[in-house]
């Protein structure tokens, strides 16, 4: 809606393009007049737009079409360029490239209005010597005239190669026929001091005011983090907070975007704290623009997992976070916002909702005053609007029908627990259990693993799921298990970082050893019908877990997974494991290599899925990885899937069906025609 409530912005025939880009055409609904207008770009009928957005005065908007942006300073105004050096798939302009869209914006859009609407700043991404990766287009398979496949390209940085160049850049619109830009400047802090050369990423744009902004940088390495305030009208940036990992032994994770109170002049976020001998945990930072100095307002053994909002006039910060020693619970408390020389007083607002509200999320209205609770398990998720006082405003959603259809359902049974680990740690373990076994049942169920491991990921939460775990459970009489080791998120940086510049280790020890716990422990699981799944970097692990291991997994789905890190992107893959050069870490790349381990996987039963089209994990991964299975003899099964992308959403039951008939020749013995061969 426009900032004067006149009108509304709707899109429609949709075009996906990445996770969150799309390309869309857009109408303008008049609430007074109840007329409507299309918003075709330069008056050009029919063509559609890469993103629009109202800026916070009047009904003045932008947009971006052909990679360069447009403002109109009204509802059937004028369309002023903005930029014009916008290139297809090589310069963009107010959207981000593929590697600032998946990996670090993680939005369709790179444009900031300031408060006062009559500035913003924006981004321009230049991936003119990033590398370009093809792919096969085969398109309808019931058109007669389409006889020869498309090929199409993405320009995609690969780990320890070229990197786009990003530069952002404010524009005053109040002249809309003359604008003017002003680059704005990075810290020299963030220049490479060993190749001085500027190789960094922005995390964030931030407006405080209506002539400075606060902007997040990063050193390409993620090693090195640096928080600046840049100010107008030249718009260099100056360091307000530089972070490093507290051990060389990590990365650095300023990727929330801040919060601000007293005028701008505190900056709150979330910094590692430590805690004694159990290593560093996320807690609440304040940092006072004069002073500089960095005060924790919280403390303990357990993470804070979002700021959610400031309030001015109790100078209070509310926030959402674990409890010690309970990582799967999400609750939101509240905080005064001045460091007090006595333990900080801390109130839980949901730890009192009842055992089916234990993970929830809060979403707070401007002003500070209201916020939407939203309870989002185990039980079925609820929405309420609350008062900062606590007071239930209005109910907006009990779910009601899910609820009772949920009721009317004999779901699994679900235990969690932890188990020791490797280092001195615990795993989170949870089962879901099929609905009739009991303590004292002498049957034997097959147990099916479903595994992520990627850093900082968690799936033991008492967030409210319905999956296909929930089926096999609950209809196919299966064990389903989530194990969240070493590497895993929402348990410190401690045991966060062991898998620091080796992956494709601990995490999998990690699966293999608490499933060996597991079948040597409860009587009820079949000892040798145990099999793994993953997609991803979940696919990198469970194949890696069916490689490492010869007494534990019958079998393993990998879906698109990651079979060599020289194949993914630069950023994510940086971050974890340096870079592939043999000064740095050839030797950890090298050791994580599925392709290297092809040997390994000789009598294992292996189901590969990918999608052909998959921008994110390319099926280069799997098509190498198949042909060393294939020079080394290893039999094993694939399921490509034509033209699909890396969610295979349009293939979902199909995909489905073909891991439960492998699960089942896996657990009912069927011999392979050439099995022993």
């Amino acid at each position: 809606m426009s900032a004067d409530l006149k009108y509304v912005l709707l899109y429609y025939d949709l075009t996906q393009i990445y996770r969150y880009s799309f390309e869309a055409r857009y109408k303008i609904y008049d609430l007074e007049s109840k007329r409507v207008y299309h918003l075709w770009p330069l008056n050009k009928y029919g063509e559609k737009i890469s993103f629009a957005t109202w800026g916070p005065k009047g009904n003045q908007m932008a947009y971006v079409y052909k990679n360069d942006i447009y403002y109109v300073p009204k509802v059937n105004g004028t369309h002023y360029a903005v930029t014009n050096n916008g290139v297809e798939s090589v310069v963009f302009n107010g959207i981000p490239d593929w590697l600032y869209e998946e990996e670090i914006l993680k939005s369709n859009h790179a444009i900031w209005w300031s408060p006062d609407g009559n500035q913003f700043c924006f981004a321009t991404f230049n991936d003119t010597k990033t590398g370009i990766y093809y792919y096969n287009w085969y398109g309808n398979h019931n058109d007669s005239t389409n006889v020869l496949a498309e090929l199409k390209s993405i320009r995609y940085p690969k780990a320890g190669h070229e990197n786009p160049t990003a530069v952002l850049w404010v524009v005053d619109v109040r002249s809309p026929s003359r604008i003017i830009h002003r680059d704005v400047k990075p810290p020299r802090e963030v220049q490479d001091q060993l190749v001085h050369v500027w190789d960094y990423y922005f995390i964030s744009v931030q407006w405080i005011n209506y002539r400075s902004m606060a902007v997040i940088w990063m050193a390409r390495s993620q090693n090195y983090s640096v928080v600046t305030q840049c100010a107008a009208n030249l718009w260099y940036c100056q360091m307000i907070y530089d972070q490093r990992p507290p051990s060389r032994k990590g990365w650095v994770d300023l990727y929330d975007p801040l919060v601000f109170g007293h005028g701008g002049k505190s900056w709150f976020m979330k910094l590692p704290f430590s805690q004694g001998n159990a290593g560093h945990f996320r807690h609440i930072a304040v940092t006072h623009n004069e002073t500089r100095l960095v005060e924790f307002l919280t403390e303990g053994k357990y993470d804070v997992t979002k700021i959610a909002a400031y309030h001015e006039g109790s100078n209070t910060i509310y926030f959402l976070a674990t409890k010690e020693n309970r990582t799967s619970e999400r609750h939101l408390y509240s905080v005064p916002a001045k460091k007090s020389k006595y333990s900080p007083v801390i109130k839980c607002l949901t730890c009192q909702e009842g055992y089916l509200c234990l993970y929830n999320n809060a979403i707070f209205s401007p002003n500070v005053e209201y916020y939407v609770l939203e309870c989002l398990g185990p039980g079925v998720p609820k929405i309420e609007i609350r008062s900062i006082y606590n007071q239930t405003i209005t109910v907006l959603d009990t779910n009601s029908d899910l609820k009772t259809r949920v009721e009317q359902r004999t779901m699994p049974q679900i235990r969690t627990f932890h188990v020791p680990v490797r280092g001195g740690y615990k795993a989170q373990v949870r089962l879901l259990l099929p609905p009739d076994l009991a303590s004292n049942d002498a049957s034997l169920y097959p147990l099916v693993v479903y595994v992520d491991g990627s850093p900082g990921s968690q799936l033991v939460t008492d967030e409210f799921k319905i999956h296909w775990g929930t089926y096999l459970s609950g209809r196919r009489n299966q064990i389903y298990a989530w194990i969240d080791g070493r590497g895993s998120g929402s348990q410190g940086d401690k045991m966060l970082h062991e898998v620091y510049y080796h992956l494709g280790t601990v995490e999998v020890q990690d699966q293999i050893d608490v499933i060996r716990y597991l079948r040597d422990n409860l009587p009820f699981i079949h000892p040798t019908h145990i099999a793994i799944w993953g997609k991803s970097y979940g696919g990198f692990v469970a194949a890696s877990a069916l490689a490492a291991d010869d007494t534990v997994f019958k079998c393993a789905v990998s879906i698109a997974p990651i079979t060599s890190w020289i194949y993914y992107s630069s950023t994510y893959t940086e971050r974890y494991m340096g870079t592939p050069q043999p000064q740095d870490n050839y030797k950890g790349y090298e050791r994580a290599s599925l392709i290297r381990k092809a040997h390994k996987f000789k009598g294992k039963k292996l189901l590969l899925i990918h999608g052909t089209a998959d921008a994110s994990v390319h099926i280069q991964h799997s098509t190498m990885f198949m042909k060393a299975l294939t020079e080394e003899g290893v039999l094993f099964q694939t399921q490509i899937y034509t033209d699909e992308n890396h969610f295979l959403k349009n293939v979902y039951r199909h995909m489905y069906r073909t891991m439960e008939d492998f699960f089942t020749k896996c657990f009912t013995n069927q011999k392979d025609e050439y099995d022993g061969t």
